[in-house]
């Protein structure tokens, strides 16, 4: 059972993948989820997603996507394969936000 549509399913499974080290997912690869089934809201921590307030959407994207490079080692590549956006919009995305590569 799935309380949202395919867009926010495929959504889950790719966070739970970029947060496990196993080559399959397990239950436990998908603890960021309540109760509910809903994902959790975000946050700027490299091991959890979530907020615990309401944020504006950029804030949201931003902080994926620093999360995103983050798990891929900043290969700007798959990052945006992961992402669902070309290479040139992660690259704009980028500097938009003034990500930074963590040192």
């Amino acid at each position: 059972n799935w309380p949202g549509n395919v867009r926010e399913l495929e959504n889950v499974i790719t966070k739970a993948a970029i947060n496990t080290k196993n080559s399959i997912l397990t239950k436990d690869c998908f603890s960021f989820l309540n109760t509910e089934g809903n994902i959790s809201a975000f946050t700027n921590d490299s091991s959890e997603l979530s907020f615990p307030e309401m944020v504006p959407l950029k804030e949201i994207e931003k902080i994926y996507i620093h999360r995103v490079l983050h798990q891929t080692g900043w290969h700007k590549g798959r990052s945006a394969e992961i992402l669902g956006i070309t290479r040139p919009t992660l690259d704009k995305r980028i500097e938009e936000f003034g990500l930074k590569k963590d040192v």
